[in-house]
């Protein structure tokens, strides 16, 4: 047995046999790395075209020339964008990718989102400010005399239709803040500006207030003019008694010394 096999790997027909093997082997080799490179593409990039400021189907359009696939991500709402208009996309310009690749786009959306109001009757003043401030609300605020819900929301409007925390308005909605102020030791703030310091200073210890910093912001005339207040002046609004009142005025009194 040893001989026979020794005489068929010494014959022609072995040796044809390992011929054709390593050419096979050989052919598969180099079909199965062309097949791969066509698969994949090797060094087939492209630049991804900038299409930030186009409208949605040009977009598409001027990727779909470039072999690309357009997918909308995402959509956003800002009253300063043109809506539809391509405000973001990834990959980002100029990027090298392969032919067939997803580009994904936010837009711009042309309705605001709807909010929730979040605000509850009862809450603190300062907190429901933050929140409709937050959520791009804009108010106003309006104060009404109450002694059990002293700063403290009495209720949010808009128009006469009182909202509830689960309703929803449009970002930037205009609404109303209703807050509720004792009546018990507090008077109602005065609008100082325009006035003479040494007018407002009086009328301040005359209502039981305390005149608090005052900046000077120019020295043009000798007379005092109130430019602005702190706590600013609202229609109705109240503070405790002894409160400060810190003004920013057009210029010191003429007899006043400058620090």
């Amino acid at each position: 047995m040893l001989k026979s096999c020794k005489t068929f790997l010494c014959s022609r027909t072995f040796r044809i046999q390992l011929a054709v093997g390593v050419l096979g082997l050989f052919l598969g080799f180099f079909l199965l790395k062309f097949s791969l490179r066509q698969f994949t593409r090797f060094g087939d990039h492209i630049a991804v075209a900038e299409v930030i400021g186009l409208d949605r189907s040009s977009a598409e359009s001027l990727l779909a020339a470039q072999g690309l696939e357009a997918i909308m991500l995402d959509s956003i709402y800002d009253p300063r964008g043109r809506a539809g208009a391509v405000v973001d996309q990834d990959p980002k310009p100029l990027a090298s990718v392969k032919t067939g690749r997803k580009v994904y786009l936010t837009v711009y959306r042309s309705q605001p989102p709807r909010e929730r109001i979040e605000v509850a009757e009862g809450m603190d003043a300062q907190v429901a400010r933050i929140i409709l401030g937050n959520k791009g609300f804009k108010f106003s605020e309006h104060y009404v005399a109450t002694d059990d819900l002293a700063g403290l929301v009495v209720e949010v409007r808009q128009g006469a239709a009182s909202l509830l925390p689960d309703d929803r308005q449009p970002r930037g909605a205009y609404l109303e803040l209703v807050i509720g102020q004792s009546r018990r030791r507090s008077v109602e703030l005065p609008n100082f500006a325009g006035l003479l310091l040494n007018d407002v200073l009086a009328t301040i210890e005359e209502l039981g207030l305390t005149a608090g910093r005052i900046e000077y912001e120019t020295r043009d005339t000798a007379a005092a003019v109130v430019r602005f207040q702190q706590p600013e002046f609202v229609t109705g609004r109240r503070i405790a008694l002894e409160s400060l009142i810190d003004l920013t005025v057009l210029a010191p009194p003429a007899n006043e010394k400058n620090p």
